[in-house]
C-alpha cells in the first residue's frame, strides 16, 4: 500500500538525525567511531553525514582531537525554538490535563513582587470551584506553591517576604534561616512540595516547578483537594503525576533534568496548606 504523500519522508534526513541524536545524548564530544557505533552505521557513511553537518554549522569538529560536538547553528536552532514557546500557555494545557487525570482542582502561579500570584485555575467537576481568585497572592512558607518558588529562587528574591511572614506568624517552625534552607533542600530533592491544613483548613496541595533551560522557575503548577485524598499511596501517585506534568513542560523549555532519586513521599513533619 502506498503511503500518503503527507506522511512520506526522506530517509536520509531520518538517518542524519540519528547521528545528531548521538551527539545530543552525549555529555562529551565523540569520535567518528563512537558515533557510528552508537547508530550502527559504517564509519565511511557516517563520515559523509558529519562532513555535511560541519559545513552547515550543525556540528563542530575539534582539529586536534578530531572529536565532534554540536555546532553554533544547533545552538541557534535550540534558542529559536525556546523563544517561540509561550511557557504559561504550555503550563495551562498541562494543568488542564492534570486536573482531568487526578480529579483535583488546580492552579498555575508566577512569581511577582509580593510572592506567588495565581494566574490561571482549572476546576474539576467533582469539587466546588477553588475559592482562590485569579490574582491571589499565596504565602511562601505555608503554601506548596510558595515553597516550590522559594526552593528554586535565589534567597535575595524571597528574603523580604519570608521575614514578613515570620513576623506575622512568630510561632512558625521555619523562623530560622537554617530551617528554611532544610525545607528548600527537601523540596528540590523531591521535585515537588506538599502542604496541608494551613493556608486552607482541611485541604492539601501538591505543587511542582516548571523550569526553563537555566533551571529558573517560570511558573508553578499545583493541585488542591480535601486532605483525605492526599494520604499514603494516593499522595505518592499524585506527586508523581504533578512532577511528571511539570517536567514535561520544563523539557519543552529546554530544561534538562538531572538524574536523581525522588523520595516517594514528602516528609510529614512539614505541614502547610
Amino acid at each position: 500500500m502506498v503511503e500518503p504523500a503527507s506522511k512520506r519522508r526522506i530517509n536520509s534526513i531520518a538517518v542524519g538525525f540519528d547521528l545528531l541524536n548521538a551527539l545530543v545524548a552525549s555529555r562529551a564530544p565523540l569520535t567518528l567511531t563512537e558515533i557510528s557505533r552508537t547508530v550502527g552505521m559504517p564509519t565511511s557513511q557516517a563520515q559523509l553525514y558529519m562532513n555535511s553537518f560541519v559545513a552547515e554549522g550543525l556540528v563542530q569538529q575539534d582539529p586536534a582531537s578530531l572529536r565532534y560536538r554540536l555546532g553554533r547553528f544547533a545552538l541557534q536552532l535550540g534558542m529559536s525554538a525556546i523563544g517561540q514557546v509561550e511557557p504559561t500557555d504550555l503550563a495551562r494545557q498541562a494543568l488542564i490535563r492534570l486536573t482531568e487525570a487526578t480529579g483535583k482542582n488546580g492552579h498555575l502561579s508566577i512569581w511577582g513582587d509580593s510572592g506567588p500570584i495565581v494566574i490561571s485555575k482549572s476546576d474539576h467537576t467533582r469539587y466546588t470551584p477553588l475559592s482562590i481568585r485569579i490574582g491571589h497572592v499565596l504565602p511562601i512558607l505555608h503554601s506548596a506553591t510558595g515553597r516550590v518558588f522559594a526552593a528554586h529562587l535565589p534567597h535575595r528574591r524571597t528574603e523580604a517576604i519570608l521575614r514578613r511572614e515570620c513576623r506575622l506568624q512568630p510561632d512558625t517552625p521555619y523562623a530560622r534561616r537554617s530551617a528554611q534552607d532544610a525545607l528548600w533542600k527537601e523540596v528540590r530533592a523531591a521535585g515537588y512540595a506538599f502542604t496541608q491544613s494551613h493556608h486552607n483548613a482541611g485541604f492539601a496541595a501538591l505543587a511542582a516547578p516548571v523550569l526553563d533551560y537555566t533551571g529558573a522557575p517560570v511558573c508553578v503548577v499545583a493541585i488542591v483537594g480535601p486532605e483525605a485524598g492526599f494520604t499514603g499511596a494516593n499522595r505518592a501517585t499524585l506527586a508523581d503525576q504533578i512532577a511528571e506534568a511539570a517536567a514535561s513542560v520544563s523539557a519543552r523549555l529546554g530544561h534538562e533534568a538531572t538524574a536523581k532519586e525522588r523520595v516517594s513521599a514528602v516528609c510529614p513533619t512539614h505541614p502547610g496548606r
